[in-house]
Order: structure tokens, then sequence, then C-alpha cells
């Protein structure tokens, strides 16, 4: 492996990497990507993990290699998709060092939180995915400070082997801050309900793309007046699929929420 990354030290104009399913790239491979002649014009790096095994390879360690140098400022898009190990420490080096970064995929580094969203605020990040991350409704009132145009939270916010936690108050801080916001997707988030649809409608236009599939609680009636309002619509009230969720570890079915409420 480290053979073939010191190979890419002689690829200086090399603007596009993926070492995706690479399962042997540790935070040692940073090292060698980053120093020397390195690869000094990327523009897209694409770390993600393995589907079929989260990756337990690269932590905040690598991330603080990649963000300490100036061979990277210009990346523009990093997906560290199922990078299981890197923390919101990691997000707040890509904030702050990745000035130029637009597009950024978190999906599935499942020890981020609200805090991630935090540091984010601000940033020049307008594309973020951060499906299956354990972050909380009121993280999202961080998303008033960005510029986003596209945001998915599928299989959000606090995902359990009971249920996807993700309300409709997720929606309202969502909604509060969306001047620029132009694709949402919400699927898999079964706790939303047609209150949701109505915050949505607030923000129709600008939003042209909405995704609603396996949103339980939300009804066809309710869904169907976005459709109108947007280019791209998806919804279906279908339960949860026994297997959401199963790409980050969970290996119970995940279901409805119990009602606790007493009637």
């Amino acid at each position: 492996m480290y053979r073939s990354v010191l190979m890419l030290q002689c690829c200086r104009n090399l603007q596009y990497l993926s070492l995706a399913y690479c399962d042997r790239f540790t935070d040692n491979g940073f090292l060698y990507l980053t120093t020397g002649k390195g690869c000094h014009n990327l523009i897209h790096l694409n770390l993600s993990g393995c589907t079929q095994d989260v990756c337990f390879r690269v932590s905040d360690v690598g991330i603080f290699h990649l963000t300490g140098v100036s061979s990277v400022n210009k990346l523009q898009e990093l997906n560290v998709s199922h990078c299981s190990l890197i923390t919101d420490i990691s997000v707040k080096r890509i904030a702050e060092r990745l000035c130029k970064l637009h597009h950024l995929n978190l999906s599935y580094c499942v020890k981020l939180t609200n805090t991630s969203l935090e540091w984010l605020n601000g940033s020049s990040i307008c594309s973020l995915d951060i499906s299956g991350c354990n972050i909380q409704d009121k993280g999202l009132d961080a998303v008033e400070g960005t510029h986003l145009r596209k945001l998915v939270l599928a299989e959000c916010v606090h995902i359990t082997d009971l249920g996807i936690e993700m309300t409709d108050n997720a929606v309202k801080y969502v909604t509060t801050g969306s001047r620029y916001l132009r694709e949402l997707d919400v699927s898999g988030c079964v706790l939303l309900t047609d209150r949701s649809v109505q915050l949505l409608e607030r923000i129709c236009p600008p939003l042209r793309s909405i995704a609603m599939t396996c949103c339980c609680n939300i009804s066809k009636v309710a869904a169907l007046k976005l459709q109108p309002c947007v280019k791209h619509w998806e919804h279906s009230n279908d339960y949860t699929p026994y297997w959401f969720g199963n790409d980050v570890g969970i290996v119970h079915p995940i279901t409805r929420p119990i009602n606790t409420d007493v009637t």
C-alpha cells in the first residue's frame, strides 16, 4: 500500500484521488501523501471506508496530518464516509484549515456529535452529508449560520436499535436558516410527522429537491403538498426496512419508537 502511495508523490498535477475501499490505508498514509513533492493540486479526495466493514484505520491523527500542510489547500471535496474513528476534533480541523472545501461527506462517522455542526458554522461548506451520524435536534440549529445548498440527514439524527430519532423540531431548525438550501434528504427519519411538511413548505422555493422515503409518520396527503413546489420529490410512508442502518453496525431491526403516552 505505501509503495503505491509513494508513487502518487510523483503525480504533482493529480487533482482527483479515490482511496475508497483501500482497507490497508491508515493514518500513516497521509504523511506520504502530503510531504515532499506530494499531491499539491488535489481538488477531490475520497477516503471513504469499505461498505462491508466500517473503517477502523483512519482516525483523527490522519485528518491532523492531512490538514496540517498547505499541500491540500486547494481541496474542494472530501469524503470520509464510514471512517468511524473520526471525532468532532477532525471536523474542527477540516473547517479551520480547508478554506476552499465545498463538499463534505461525513456519513456514518458514528462518533460525530452536535459539536461538529457547530464547527462547520460559518465554513465554506455548501454540500453536507451527515447520514447516520449522532446528531441531535439542537445540533441542527447551527445550520442557520451556514450557506448549505444540499443537506443529507438520512437515517438521522440519533440512531439506536430502537429507532431513528429525528423530530419536527429538527426540521424547524433546518428551515430557520434555509436561504441557501436547495436539496434536503430526510429518508428513514421515522419520527417526522405532517408538521414537518408544513415547516418545509415555507422554504419552497428555494428548496428544489426533497426525499422523504421510509418516513412512516408522514402521510401521503401531506407529502403531496410539497410535490408541485419542487423539481425532485420522493416519499414513502413504509416502515423502515429491517436492514436500514446495518452498514453502521446496527444488528437489531430498526422499529418504530414505542409510544409511551398515556391515553
